[in-house]
């Protein structure tokens, strides 16, 4: 059995390639929201993260469905409120059927 590598210690054979594909696809992301800022008008660009949050939400509602996306959330909310928070690149480490 695979026992997952301790956070910010790499696996020995790197990163899980759904890991790579995540982290690169978040950097894409990244990537273009200054382009996003500038394109908005000054008074909606404090909008922006709710935006994010709400187009990422109703993602996963029509991927999942409403119970799962719920636990997922749940889930997030539960590690946010321990003090969790991602490292540099990486997103919150979700476990079990949520991951």
């Amino acid at each position: 059995m695979n026992r997952p590598c301790p956070r910010g210690v790499a696996h020995p054979a790197g990163p899980h390639p759904e890991v790579a594909a995540l982290q690169e696809v978040m950097s894409a992301v990244e990537q273009r929201l200054p382009d996003i800022l500038v394109e908005l008008p000054q008074s909606h660009r404090p909008l922006l993260t709710n935006a994010l949050l709400n187009v990422s939400i109703n993602h996963i509602l029509a991927e999942e469905g409403g119970p799962a996306t719920a636990s997922i959330l749940q889930r997030l909310a539960a590690l946010i409120a321990a003090g969790e928070r991602p490292a540099d690149g990486d997103g919150l480490r979700l476990n079990g059927q949520d991951a």
